[in-house]
């Protein structure tokens, strides 16, 4: 099982809090996101989880950061490409903040 972490960035921090209302578009076509509190999940497919969640010190403070999990290596690169294309057509940017990897 492959785990890849990202922190969501926007030049303007304050857009971030915007990031939520796009969801829809960043996933189209790839997965059907469900909310859950403050964060969405997905699976494009059976084997790929994808996990958006939102976090706040201060109300102006808002953090937004992407997880992938999936059991095929090629296909967390594939699904972030078209993640990260999506986010940055959006003004948003995606860097890798964790990685793991675990045999079952």
């Amino acid at each position: 099982m492959f785990e890849v972490g990202f922190k969501v960035l926007a030049e303007d921090p304050f857009r971030i809090k915007y990031l939520s209302q796009s969801i829809n578009d960043v996933f189209k076509d790839l997965c059907e996101p469900v909310k859950i509190g403050a964060s969405y999940i997905c699976a494009p497919n059976q084997d790929t989880l994808l996990l958006i969640y939102f976090s706040s010190q201060l109300s102006k403070d808002m953090n937004a950061s992407l997880k992938i999990m999936s059991n095929n290596a090629t296909y967390v690169v594939e699904i972030m490409r078209e993640v990260n294309s999506r986010l940055r057509s959006q003004g948003f940017y995606i860097t890798i903040s964790e990685t793991s990897s675990t045999s079952l």
